[in-house]
């Protein structure tokens, strides 16, 4: 039997512009509890709204053109790859996101992994760069000094807060983060450039299970 991938859209033109404006509607309403920029649900909604209004002549099937059904096209192919990155970003990997939500969004959730050991070092930190207010980090295996992840490890997990007085200890941290493959990057807004940014990580294993806390990175949000 071949293997079906999973997408995180539909396939047809009525189906994805109805998909967009369920994915819009409930990003909207629980930007919130996700984290979701104002910035980034405004664009969202533009770009859903800009859908309907191609669609809407592109559904005119007395007046329509070619131009109108392409304009449609790259539409939907817009806002669907904003969309796919808002939920990378925010919604994949969040401590609030609940199995209602992977749901509602029709996100895919990999099956069991298989049962390795739970991770017992701390990730390797490489270079961490600051710009255009974004902060971008590599990480790898410190044991062998590649850039894949140890055996046993699924994801990477940063837990940060930006500006205030400097952190000693985990408990002031107020962000968080998961990545599975390296770069993770950080987006910050125009407010916060020359904030300090607090951040450290651990290895996530396959059975869920953590590793140890690296130590505390500072960084200096940069324009």
């Amino acid at each position: 039997m071949s293997h079906v991938k999973h997408s995180l859209f539909p396939d047809t033109i009525e189906s994805m512009v109805a998909d967009l404006n369920t994915k819009n509607n409930y990003l909207k309403v629980n930007a919130g509890r996700f984290g979701i920029s104002s910035a980034d649900i405004s664009k969202v909604n533009t770009l859903v709204i800009a859908v309907n209004t191609a669609h809407t002549k592109a559904s005119d099937l007395d007046m329509r053109t070619k131009i109108d059904i392409a304009n449609r096209k790259q539409a939907i192919r817009t806002a669907q790859e904003t969309v796919r990155k808002v939920i990378a970003y925010y919604v994949i990997g969040n401590l609030n996101t609940t199995d209602v939500d992977y749901k509602m969004l029709n996100i895919h959730r990999p099956g069991p992994y298989p049962h390795l050991p739970a991770p017992k070092n701390i990730p390797g930190i490489g270079h961490i760069i600051s710009e255009n207010l974004a902060v971008v980090i590599s990480f790898f295996d410190a044991q062998t000094g590649k850039r894949a992840k140890p055996e046993g490890v699924r994801s990477i997990e940063a837990h940060y807060k930006l500006g205030g007085e400097p952190l000693t200890d985990l408990s002031g941290m107020t962000g968080h983060k998961v990545d599975t493959a390296s770069p993770m990057r950080l987006q910050f807004e125009f407010d916060d450039e020359m904030k300090v940014l607090y951040i450290a990580f651990r290895w996530i294993g396959t059975r869920g299970d953590y590793g140890p806390w690296s130590e505390i990175y500072r960084i200096v949000i940069a324009r």
